[in-house]
């Protein structure tokens, strides 16, 4: 008999990394189906159908580096890095779907359908394996920063011609550039309804940008006591009241002493 069920795209985050991969079946015994190069996971769509007739969980991934997938932020390809892969991903999809009727999702999102009376076998299922997996390298929050740049290369042309790069989104996200170090012009400023915002001027080799840091007030105090920082940002066009000047949105911080 011939599955009429076709396969479907899923997404499971794999450490940097967002896996893709073809699924079907229900919960029995899990199948991992890999392609090589040039194939993607669609060289499986024929047998992905039989295999879950035949009682299995048939799942084929697109390896890193094979769109949909994400690509590695440490350029990292070789073959044993893609078993890696895999084998992180059959965990976390055997993990816990014994007690699910069914789900999928994506890098940014998951759903799941699920008995009520299996709800507390898969709280506990859920937890064990997030403790298992997690450690505190993965749960640090990183930047991943696309240059350094110094102030006065940050002029209006320049920063036009990197907005131009957009839409920006999940899958082209906005350049994130990093200074060296830099000198606080003027004591930082709490803005905003609330105070909860932090603007701020600063200087390198006789340039001056203004910049504005959403939700970091809490980090005023640490400027004023360094005076001296390295910035991680996103350059922007302030075209307030019909004049356009070049400014930073400050997304981090790093004081002399910081690790």
């Amino acid at each position: 008999m011939t599955s009429t069920t076709e396969p479907t795209e899923h997404h499971v985050r794999v450490g940097d990394i967002d896996l893709a991969y073809l699924a079907v079946g229900g919960s029995g015994p899990l199948a991992v189906c890999l392609h090589g190069f040039p194939d993607t996971a669609h060289t499986w769509t024929h047998l992905l159908p039989a295999l879950a007739d035949a009682g299995f969980r048939a799942v084929a991934p697109w390896l890193r580096g094979y769109a949909p997938s994400g690509l590695d932020p440490n350029d990292h390809y070789q073959i044993g890095a893609s078993v890696a892969d895999v084998v992180a991903m059959h965990e976390a999809l055997a993990a816990c779907s014994p007690h699910l009727l069914s789900h999928g999702g994506h890098a940014m999102a998951g759903g799941l359908k699920i008995q009520a009376s299996a709800v507390p076998a898969f709280t506990e299922a859920f937890v064990a394996h997030a403790n298992n997996s997690l450690s505190g390298s993965s749960q640090r929050a990183r930047l991943r920063i696309d240059g350094e740049v110094d102030l006065h290369e940050l002029d209006e042309t320049t920063v036009t011609a990197l907005l131009r790069l957009g839409p920006f989104g999940e899958g082209n996200p906005k350049p994130l550039l990093a200074t060296d170090w830099v000198d606080l012009a003027d004591d930082p400023r709490c803005v905003g309804k609330s105070g909860e915002h932090l603007q701020l001027s600063v200087r390198q080799n006789g340039a001056l940008l203004k910049g504005i840091a959403f939700g970091a007030a809490e980090r005023a105090t640490d400027l004023k006591d360094h005076r001296r920082c390295r910035l991680a940002f996103e350059p922007i066009i302030n075209a307030f009241n019909g004049r356009r000047r070049v400014e930073l949105q400050v997304v981090d911080f790093k004081f002399p002493g910081d690790a």
